[in-house]
């Protein structure tokens, strides 16, 4: 595959898809083996490599699957590098926990009082951002010129309050301490542009685009937007807290993509929240759905 002119063609369809526009087809993603290579990946071992700075592990393999992949429509070479979904809730304060019988990795809940809690990224030279910041930076300089790299599946917002507390005791929350979660989720909220932009700067993504699991090409910022949280709660708190959280992402990138994820297809929102839905489509937001039996 020649990647700058596979980018060039997938650039018009992509453009067309952001201006709700189409060319002559929907924008369209396929790819398949040319020849079968060995290749393994999982946020387990992408949290591994990153924790031992082994780097080559991931992105030797990768490039030599490229070669032997037919890239069709608009389909690029897109990598993820991730410590897993609760890596935000990681960024806070969180263990992340890793195991060789699982293919993912958890933080285990760490707030027993919210009173005590204050959002402050951990920064440090050791901790799970900076550690992955030095993963982007050095595979963003492999990256160049042959695949993109992903950006992050973050798990912010009241996912990230979910991780840090435990879904359950977060939903009597919502009732008990509702003042205190918004507190805090406003300041979690506020630690989320620097989390983009670390990604959007150390992964090259301002010359190269963006891209994720959503595989829609952007040449500006762009991410998917969710609150998996969401399936446990109904239309009243959705609005109240889940929505506001969203737009506020929505409000500083250029282009996003709103993941949402309906339990048994059943939506926990009412009318009021469809039209905040128009509202963040008005924002350039592009809905998807996923459902769960």
């Amino acid at each position: 595959m020649d990647f700058h002119q596979q980018l060039a063609h997938t650039k018009k369809y992509a453009e067309a898809f952001w201006q709700k526009e189409m060319i002559d087809r929907p924008y369209v993603c396929v790819t398949a083996p040319i020849k079968p290579v060995a290749f393994s990946w999982s946020p387990a071992k992408s949290f591994d490599v990153c924790m031992r700075e082994a780097y080559d592990e991931i992105l030797i393999p990768y490039q030599n699957l490229i070669d032997h992949t037919f890239f069709g429509g608009e389909a690029l070479p897109n990598l993820e590098l991730t410590l897993g979904p609760d890596q935000y809730a990681a960024f806070l304060g969180g263990t992340i926990e890793a195991s060789s019988e699982n293919v993912t990795t958890w933080v285990h809940p760490f707030i027993d009082d919210w009173s005590d809690f204050h959002a402050q990224i951990d920064r440090s030279p050791d901790g799970y951002f900076e550690k992955l910041k030095r993963f982007f930076e050095y595979a963003a300089k492999q990256a160049s010129g042959r695949f993109l790299l992903n950006m992050l599946d973050l798990h912010s917002n009241m996912d990230a309050l979910s991780a840090m507390r435990g879904a359950q005791n977060l939903c009597f929350d919502l009732i008990d301490s509702d003042e205190e979660i918004h507190r805090v989720l406003k300041e979690v909220n506020d630690t989320y542009e620097s989390v983009f932009q670390m990604v959007y700067e150390a992964g090259g993504m301002k010359e190269a685009g963006t891209i994720g699991w959503s595989p829609i090409y952007c040449s500006q910022k762009s991410a998917v937007l969710q609150c998996d949280f969401s399936c446990l709660i109904g239309p009243e708190h959705a609005n109240e807290f889940v929505f506001p959280a969203i737009e506020y992402k929505a409000s500083f990138t250029g282009s996003q993509h709103l993941s949402l994820r309906w339990k048994r297809c059943t939506a926990p929102f009412g009318y009021n929240s469809f039209a905040r839905l128009y509202r963040l489509y008005s924002m350039g937001v592009r809905c998807r759905t996923a459902a769960y039996a």
